[in-house]
């Protein structure tokens, strides 16, 4: 028998009073007279978006309806489904208020994490991704099992969530999902232990950077996924170079050198001459410039490293052709700005790199490109960049006008708050 206090009771109740039929009421709200006949004996609960169209037409309290919603959830046999398609219904209809409620509910009674966690999926495919969030914290919060998936995979959906958009928050996921990642799904650990080697390679973590790349280096060749293999061994051959280990570096280029496929080929010629040259072979500078000129289309990333080396190394007679064949790279690199941290860098570097060449040709314009560099940098967060600028400007102070020096001295004083 069904209660009188309950979503159903309520709306029987109020079509007794309308003196509405099934039938008419089921037409007002779009549904079949069957499902409304179904819903209103009790033998099926009544779908959320149905409630939704029945608080409507019937003028019923919403509150009470969906407190008396989770009433019925806790009396019946607390379906897990029910429970999740409730969180998600909430969020969707921006219901928002209802959620911790139900949250708490679902975590009080035991046994539904894996329902908070579906909620928090469906609302991270659905692209609702912050909203998503609030769901895999309980589950991070409340899962006792280290060798738990949903644990697993909840410390990957956050390291997700915050590398597009949060550096410092996906340095802290990266790290907290590196002891879990053993255990997410097994469709989604390649791409886990790439998303960690990502992001410790933009937050300069070169060991960890080799480490989970070795990881994910055996079980992309377990799988015979190439690519995994090969954008693996790249960042690891870029860690190796920062750690100045010039032969390990050249030894991953080998390796990806090596897998048959065409990109990875092209990427080991030009990473092969950054690394020799890096390593101090500056004979190889001309030979990365003529590569890029070769492979124009595909080398806009190699812009910032082949004009810092063609400075560093005094090679002024090959900078003007360097700005006269890639003016196209250039604004390419430009326009990313803002896009992704490691573009950021890239344009910072480029930006430091041409000032110090306009610096050493006596131009004062290189005072100005170093100040927008050093605002950029400032702007992205990137505060040893902003720094390196601001030096570079205080530096050739004789260079410097008295308004430009004081954005120096305000840039500074941003950087130290």
């Amino acid at each position: 028998m069904i209660s009188t206090y309950s979503v159903v009771g309520l709306i029987t109740e109020a079509l007794k009073k309308s003196g509405q039929k099934q039938t008419q009421f089921a037409k007002e709200i779009d549904a079949s007279p069957s499902l409304v006949s179904r819903v209103l004996r009790g033998e099926k609960p009544i779908p959320l978006t149905m409630l939704d169209k029945a608080i409507t037409a019937l003028s019923l309290n919403e509150s009470e309806c969906y407190f008396l919603y989770l009433e019925d959830w806790k009396a019946q046999k607390k379906d897990s489904r029910m429970i999740e398609n409730y969180l998600v219904h909430c969020v969707e209809s921006q219901k928002n208020h209802y959620v911790e409620n139900a949250l708490m509910i679902a975590l009080d009674h035991g046994g539904y994490l894996s329902a908070v966690y579906g909620a928090g999926e469906k609302l991270f495919q659905k692209d609702h991704k912050a909203a998503s969030l609030e769901f895999f914290d309980a589950v991070i919060g409340h899962e006792r099992d280290k060798k738990s998936s949903l644990l697993a995979m909840s410390y990957y959906r956050r390291l997700l969530i915050f590398y597009e958009s949060d550096i410092e928050k996906s340095e802290e996921a990266a790290l907290q999902l590196c002891e879990h990642v053993d255990y997410v799904w097994d469709a989604e650990i390649l791409e886990a232990h790439y998303k960690i080697i990502a992001t410790f390679r933009l937050k300069q973590k070169w060991d960890y950077v080799i480490r989970y790349g070795e990881k994910l280096v055996k079980l992309a060749h377990f799988s015979n996924e190439l690519e995994y293999v090969g954008d693996a061994l790249i960042r690891m051959s870029i860690a190796a170079r920062e750690k100045k280990d010039y032969e390990l570096s050249l030894r991953y280029i080998d390796e990806y050198g090596s897998i048959p496929i065409e990109k990875y080929q092209f990427f080991s010629k030009g990473n092969r001459l950054v690394t020799l040259i890096t390593a101090g072979d500056t004979d190889r500078v001309n030979e990365l410039l003529q590569f890029a000129i070769q492979n124009k289309k595909r080398c806009f990333e190699l812009m910032e490293f082949l004009l810092d080396s063609l400075v560093k190394h005094e090679k002024m007679d090959l900078i003007e052709l360097f700005f006269q064949e890639f003016p196209e790279q250039i604004r390419q690199l430009e326009s990313m700005k803002g896009q992704h941290s490691i573009y950021d860098r890239h344009l910072v570097n480029f930006l430091y790199a041409k000032a110090l060449y306009y610096i050493k040709q006596g131009d004062y314009q290189g005072v100005e490109t170093a100040l927008h560099s050093a605002e950029v940098a400032a702007k992205l967060r990137l505060d040893k960049q902003a720094i390196q600028s601001v030096k570079l400007v205080l530096e050739n102070v004789k260079m410097t006008t008295p308004d430009q020096y004081q954005k120096c001295l305000e840039l500074l004083q941003r950087l130290a708050s």
